[in-house]
């Protein structure tokens, strides 16, 4: 029987906690008993594996990461630190995963830790300047522009996916899978345009949690440096129809009275050769990036969480209402959005 993403996931987890030494162990049950999601956790035991290899095969620590000594950690020095980083110059995905993942451990070991003896004094991870660092706010939000579906454009694209994106299929059993699966696809990306909710928030949505008379979800943010936490996001109107028809749907079409508790809650279901289960990540990732792809514009989940800020900063011009929105904790996360709508920039200097 092929394994879930979550059973997957904890057996990746496993086999890092093996490779890993006595103090990560540590920081990982500290961790998870913050709720940290399974997910980042294994993401964050990665890079920290990765970094300690690193250090070793350049002479900074003696012997396999699994047999390190915590004390090593304590006498890195800023030069080390940044050659490392050096060396993931290429990979600036890779550099900025990795920064946060390290950020994360040296807090835990100046502020969490119990261990005797051991003293961080600083986080030296705090001083790494990623490449994307130096491009200022406006540059980034030019850039990300493109990527969205700014103004009307939104619903044209939830148009093209109901009424042009069935002639694009070539075989039959493509169509009807599509057919099978439309009304869960068209609410699925009407949420993500008009909640701008996270990928791993829409994946773990209830359908209890979806108030439909009050346009709100539920849902649960991701912890950084507090554990996640519960709040309620608010949600367009225009997302309303796509959530009703597939609500009307949806026990016929998967089968609800047959699933099991955590299934049965899932907002969104999948359904594939005869099993039903919560939508993944993974699957919702691939939903978006097919029609997106067919449309013209190949974007992630993430651009349509882009796409909402972005509106809803031009509709508003309140960046503290789209910082409340998009749950984030540091308005600096935020100020990008008010550099991808440029009407009323444009609007203002043309009367100068």
């Amino acid at each position: 029987m092929a394994r879930t993403q979550a059973e997957q996931t904890l057996r990746k987890i496993d086999k890092q906690l093996q490779a890993s030494p006595n103090f990560l162990r540590q920081y990982y049950q500290d961790r998870k008993l913050e709720q940290l999601a399974p997910r980042t956790l294994s993401a964050y035991l990665g890079d920290i594996l990765e970094f300690l290899q690193w250090m070793q095969d350049n002479g900074a620590f003696a012997g396999k990461p699994r047999y390190f000594d915590i004390r090593d950690f304590t006498k890195l020095r800023k030069p080390q630190v940044l050659r490392y980083f050096d060396s993931l110059r290429d990979r600036t995905g890779k550099m900025k995963a990795a920064k946060y993942a390290l950020i994360n451990f040296a807090d835990w070991l100046m502020l969490d830790a119990e261990i005797d003896d051991v003293k961080l004094n600083r986080n030296l991870f705090k001083l790494v300047k990623l490449p994307k660092d130096a491009v200022s706010i406006q540059q980034r939000g030019q850039e990300l522009k493109d990527k969205l579906f700014l103004g009307d454009e939104s619903q044209v694209f939830l148009d093209f996916i109901e009424l042009e994106y069935e002639h694009t299929l070539e075989s039959h059993q493509a169509r009807g899978k599509f057919s099978i699966n439309k009304d869960r696809d068209l609410a699925l990306i009407a949420l993500l345009l008009a909640s701008g909710i996270r990928l791993h928030e829409i994946e773990s949505a209830d359908i209890a949690n979806l108030d439909l008379d009050n346009n709100t979800l539920k849902i649960w943010r991701k912890g950084h440096k507090q554990a996640a936490k519960m709040d309620t996001v608010y949600i367009a109107p225009f997302a309303k129809p796509y959530l009703i028809k597939y609500l009307r749907t949806r026990q016929e079409t998967y089968h609800t009275d047959k699933l099991t508790k955590d299934n049965v809650e899932a907002l969104f279901l999948s359904k594939y050769s005869g099993k039903i289960e919560r939508l993944s990540a993974i699957a919702i990732d691939r939903i978006v990036r097919k029609y997106s792809r067919a449309y013209g514009k190949a974007v992630s989940p993430h651009k349509l969480r882009h796409t909402m800020a972005s509106r809803l900063y031009e509709e508003t011009k309140d960046i503290m209402l789209v910082k409340q929105q998009l749950g984030h904790e540091s308005l600096q996360a935020t100020m990008v959005y008010t550099h991808v709508g440029v009407n009323a920039l444009r609007a203002g200097l043309a009367k100068l």
